[in-house]
């Protein structure tokens, strides 16, 4: 990829959060504004956007594959969730920031920041690809990292995460992919008008959501840098390592490496706040893992596209 390509079609995206941001700063988004277009995008939007791209890319060759996205992320997971413990202990971590430390450094913003790189750079095979990229850290996120780390009662259902809209959106997409149908021509337009607005929209309320975490409240936060260096760096050298030898075209190789590298998950302050664990600590990881990935993520791309070809 030219350096040119990706940094004009980066700026882009950035420039959107932005858009988000000061609206939201300004008051022209408020908060519930906020949570209301956040929950249609989840629930309406992604969900069509999805079952479109899944039904349109997904054929019988590609079913053999799908599951090593979901796979590779699971097992990032688990590692990261045993090196991050020492990591802690490394990095000199106070033991009351030790489990939000952890969690943030482990869970990325791979639902809205990896579909919106997976549609702007990748395809359709992305799109898919990052869905299941996404879904494989949702297991263990609720099943093992927020009962472990924030060691609180929290049973989780497995069988409530295929209950989620996105989910059975890319699972329907696949089986009408697989079998040959087509999305009738008479619904296509909507579908496509769709297309267009849902990753405008979800860039305009990840900024509007920025700007509602209060990053700064007087503590000093120089540990944040520990955290940037695993989820930045880190994450996607082990990816690297665990994708080198898989059956992947290069371009989704370089995707899933991408997608490991991605900024802290907006919903982790939400978390650290439900189970009284240090939230203002979460805040600045987002925000700053976010400022970074407006430079990281197109020099990691550039960098990817040399490597692996």
């Amino acid at each position: 990829m030219e350096f040119s390509e990706i940094f004009k079609t980066t700026f882009s995206l950035f420039l959107l959060i932005t858009v988000g941001y000061l609206s939201r700063k300004k008051k022209v988004i408020n908060d519930q504004a906020t949570i209301d277009f956040s929950r249609f995008l989840i629930k309406i939007l992604f969900p069509i956007y999805l079952f479109q791209a899944a039904s349109t890319y997904m054929t019988r060759a590609y079913v053999l594959t799908a599951p090593i996205y979901f796979l590779v992320n699971f097992v990032l997971l688990i590692i990261l969730y045993f090196l991050s413990k020492p990591l802690a202990k490394f990095f000199r971590i106070s033991p009351e920031r030790e489990s939000t430390f952890r969690l943030c450094s482990i869970m990325g913003n791979t639902g809205f920041f990896g579909l919106i790189f997976a549609a702007s750079f990748y395809g359709p095979q992305g799109i898919v690809a990052a869905t299941l990229y996404d879904f494989g850290g949702t297991i263990p996120f609720f099943l093992i990292l927020i009962p472990s780390l924030f060691q609180k009662e929290h049973h989780g259902n497995i069988l409530k995460i295929f209950k989620e809209p996105n989910i059975i959106a890319v699972i329907f997409g696949m089986i009408i992919g697989i079998l040959g149908f087509k999305i009738p021509e008479f619904l296509s337009p909507a579908f496509e008008m769709v297309s267009r607005i849902t990753l405008p929209l979800a860039l305009i309320m990840c900024g509007s959501q920025l700007a509602g975490i209060r990053t700064f409240s007087g503590h000093k936060y120089s540990q944040v840098w520990s955290l940037i260096f695993i989820k930045m760096f880190l994450s996607p050298l082990i990816i690297f390592g665990l994708v080198w030898f898989l059956p992947l075209e290069p371009l989704m190789k370089q995707f899933v490496i991408l997608d490991a590298a991605m900024p802290t998950g907006i919903s982790m302050v939400n978390f650290s706040k439900a189970f009284d664990q240090d939230s203002d600590f979460a805040a600045i990881s987002i925000f700053s893992t976010t400022t970074i990935a407006l430079l990281w993520l197109p020099a990691l791309m550039i960098g990817l596209s040399s490597l692996i070809l």
